[in-house]
C-alpha cells in the first residue's frame, strides 16, 4: 500500500547524522497506516543520489535490531517498538 507522499517542494532534507536519520526513519514508520516500502520511505525526503543507500543501510539496522520487520519488501515497526 502506497501512501501519498508529501508534495516534493515541501520534502525535507535526508539527515546527515546517523543517529537522526535512524531517527526520522522510525517515525515515518511510526505513522504510516501500513507497512511501506523502501521507495514510500524515500518519497518522505527530497531526492539526492546518496540517499537511496542510507535508507537501506538503516532499515537493515533496524531489521537486525528487531525493531522493524520486513515482509514482501515492506517495512513496518515491530509491535512494541
Amino acid at each position: 500500500m502506497h501512501e501519498a507522499a508529501p508534495d516534493i517542494a515541501t520534502r525535507r532534507a535526508f539527515r546527515t547524522n546517523e543517529v537522526a536519520q535512524t531517527a526520522e526513519i522510525m517515525a515515518v514508520l511510526a505513522t504510516a497506516s501500513a507497512p511501506l516500502t523502501a521507495g514510500d520511505i524515500l518519497d518522505r525526503f527530497k531526492p539526492g543520489k546518496t540517499v537511496r543507500p542510507k535508507v537501506d543501510a538503516v532499515l537493515d539496522g533496524l531489521i537486525r535490531m528487531g525493531i522493524v520487520s520486513q515482509a514482501a519488501r515492506q517495512y513496518a515497526l515491530t509491535r512494541g517498538s
